[in-house]
């Protein structure tokens, strides 16, 4: 889906300035508002001091996530929270303290 959030984002943005373009912006915010309101969470500064750690003890793990910043926002944000990291790629949240599960893989509960 964010894929496709972003593909849709990046199209809209290449239309003419005017009426036409606002409107369809507008919509598009207010469907995303309205089917992901309750799954997106605000970016907090307990979440950026919980990256900054998160990247440091990975660095010093001979780990760095430093190619992948987005999956360390994401680490940050589940920890600060409590909430598990769903995702194919497990291993990058390996020693973050965030319980990643492959939900392709995992058995159900």
């Amino acid at each position: 889906m964010a894929e496709t959030r972003g593909a849709t984002g990046r199209r809209l943005g290449r239309l003419s300035t005017g009426r036409r373009r606002d409107s369809l912006v507008h919509r598009f915010h207010d469907l995303l508002d309205e089917l992901f309101e309750d799954r997106i969470v605000d970016w907090s500064l307990d979440d950026a001091r919980t990256c900054a750690r998160i990247m440091e003890d990975k660095r010093r793990r001979g780990e760095p996530l430093g190619d992948h910043l987005p999956d360390a926002f994401l680490a940050a944000a589940a920890a600060t929270r409590g909430l598990a990291v769903l995702t194919r790629n497990t291993s990058e949240f390996r020693n973050t303290g965030v319980n990643a599960v492959n939900p392709w893989t995992a058995e159900p509960r």
